[in-house]
């Protein structure tokens, strides 16, 4: 599988795994100056922009040390120019990172770390 089509599923996986938790996707790969948000979605009025990362392995390990300092500076530069263009200058929101595993064995690995800023 392609290094795109890997991402492409990890991407589908990782929004219907969210939609199934409850929350409401809003936009998909949005992108700026700074770079592309994966994911963004709401829940409970906190506003998520979620960082995918896949990797065919069989944890997801590998998919979350590819998240480097550099990256989570693009993702809040990214998310705060999101939040001005829509006027949520207010809003209560997180960065959240979902690492996918493509196992061998077809059924994929997810991990959620929620407010992964915080790690």
């Amino acid at each position: 599988m392609k290094k795109d089509s890997i991402g492409k599923k990890g991407e589908e996986i990782a929004v219907k795994y969210l939609q199934d938790k409850g929350f409401e996707i809003i936009e998909q790969n949005w992108h700026c100056q700074w770079g592309e948000i994966d994911i963004i979605a709401t829940t409970e009025s906190v506003w998520i922009f979620c960082e995918v990362k896949t990797r065919t392995s069989e944890s997801t390990q590998q998919a979350f040390m590819n998240i480097s300092t550099s990256k989570r500076k693009k993702l809040i530069a990214s998310a705060q120019q999101y939040l001005h263009e829509h006027e949520l200058d207010d809003a209560i929101w997180q960065i959240d990172a979902i690492g996918i595993a493509l196992t061998r064995n077809q059924i994929p690995k997810i991990d959620h770390v929620e407010d992964a800023l915080d790690w």
